[in-house]
C-alpha cells in the first residue's frame, strides 16, 4: 500500500467519522425536541421542570449547531477526497512520466535515424547501430505497465501507447540491416510510427502534458 492509497483511506475514514457524529447529534437533537414538546404540553406549569426545560432548549441549539458543523466538515473532507482522486487519476506519477518521456524521445530518435537510413546519410554502421538501439529499447516497452492508481481510461491509453511502441520496435529489429538506402522499407517504418504518435498524442492530451515544454527542456 503506497502513501496515496493511505491518504485516500484516511480521507474516506474521516468523512465517515464526521458524518456519523453529525447523525448522532441530529438524533439527539430530535430526542431532545420530543422531550421539550412533552414538557411544554404536560409539565410547564410545574416550577421544578422549568430549569430542565431551559437546559434542554440550550442543548437543543448546541446539538443542531454541532450536527451542521460536522456535516459540512464531512462534505469538505469527501470533496477533498474526490478532488485528490481526480488529480491523481489524471496526472502521471514520476515513474510513469519518466517512461512516457523516454518513449517520446525514443520516437523522435528512431524517426531521425530511419530518415538517415532512407537517404543513406552518415556511415551505415553508425546509422544501423542507432536504429538497433532505438528499436530494442522500443521493443522493451512490451513489459511496461502503468500505475494502478491511474484511472481506467488513463491506464488503457498508456497500455495502448506502450504496445504500439513495442510493436514498432519488434517489427523493425528483423529488417534493420536492410533499411540503409532502402526507401520503401524506411517509409514503411515511418508510417508505422504514425500510429505510435497518435497514441502518444492521446496520452499527452489526457494527462495534460505540454509537448512544447518538452522541446524547451
Amino acid at each position: 500500500m503506497n502513501i496515496i492509497e493511505i491518504l485516500f483511506i484516511c480521507l474516506i475514514s474521516l468523512s465517515i467519522v464526521f458524518l456519523a457524529f453529525s447523525l448522532l447529534n441530529t438524533i439527539i437533537y430530535f430526542i431532545n425536541k420530543k422531550k421539550i414538546l412533552s414538557l411544554n404540553k404536560k409539565k410547564r406549569h410545574k416550577k421544578k421542570y422549568r430549569k430542565q426545560l431551559r437546559q434542554l432548549s440550550k442543548n437543543q441549539a448546541r446539538y443542531l449547531k454541532r450536527a451542521l458543523v460536522l456535516f459540512f466538515i464531512s462534505v469538505i473532507v469527501m470533496s477533498g477526497y474526490f478532488l485528490t482522486k481526480n488529480y491523481v487519476e489524471k496526472h502521471l506519477f514520476s515513474k510513469d512520466l519518466e517512461i512516457v518521456m523516454s518513449g517520446y524521445f525514443l520516437v523522435d530518435n528512431y524517426e531521425k535515424s530511419v530518415a538517415q537510413a532512407k537517404k543513406s546519410e552518415g556511415k551505415k554502421e553508425e546509422v544501423t547501430k542507432k536504429i538497433t538501439d532505438n528499436s530494442n529499447r522500443m521493443a522493451s516497452y512490451m513489459t511496461e505497465t502503468p500505475s494502478d492508481m491511474l484511472s481506467v481510461d488513463g491506464q488503457r491509453l498508456l497500455n495502448k501507447y506502450y504496445k504500439s511502441l513495442s510493436e514498432v520496435g519488434m517489427n523493425t529489429v528483423p529488417i534493420i540491416q536492410q533499411l540503409y538506402g532502402n526507401e520503401e522499407l524506411s517509409n514503411e517504418c515511418i508510417q508505422n510510427l504514425n500510429i505510435v504518435k497518435e497514441n502518444q498524442k492521446a496520452v499527452f492530451n489526457y494527462f495534460n502534458i505540454d509537448e512544447s515544454r518538452i522541446h524547451k527542456k
